[in-house]
């Protein structure tokens, strides 16, 4: 983790995204209902994760009068023992932006509801009649 850089570094301790609300329904829902009966609603996807927060960065700058057009960075604390000559030119990015929550999962789809009952008297009625 030590050297010279000339290009583009970053640096992370981001935390990890969240698991998305997935779910695998069985094919026991997708029936139809009885006869004259409501269909059973589709159940709902389980809740996505919270994104994991961002962890720490201790970084020290220095310069150093002997390399001049370098930026000296020391890692602290957990990042103890990292060191890394910057050019003026180059970037050095740290991030501890913590993690994307997970994505919502999709539903179960619900049954389909049963057959309507047959109309009442629909043969007495299946010739219309018009009055003058």
């Amino acid at each position: 983790m030590s050297g010279n850089i000339t290009g583009t570094v970053l640096v992370s301790a981001a935390g990890t995204d969240g698991v998305s609300g997935v779910q695998v329904w069985d094919d026991t829902n997708h029936e139809r209902a009885r006869f004259g009966a409501r269909g059973r609603d589709g159940r709902d996807s389980p809740f996505p994760t919270h994104g994991a927060p961002g962890g720490q960065l201790d970084v020290a700058m220095g310069f150093n009068p002997n390399r001049p057009g370098f930026v000296q960075m020391t890692g602290e604390g957990a990042m103890a023992g990292a060191q890394w000559e910057v050019a003026a030119e180059a970037e050095f990015l740290l991030s501890v932006r913590g993690g994307n929550g997970g994505a919502g999962g999709v539903g179960e789809a619900g049954q389909d509801g049963g057959h309507g009952h047959d109309g009442r008297d629909a043969t007495k009625h299946r010739n219309g009649e018009v009055s003058t």
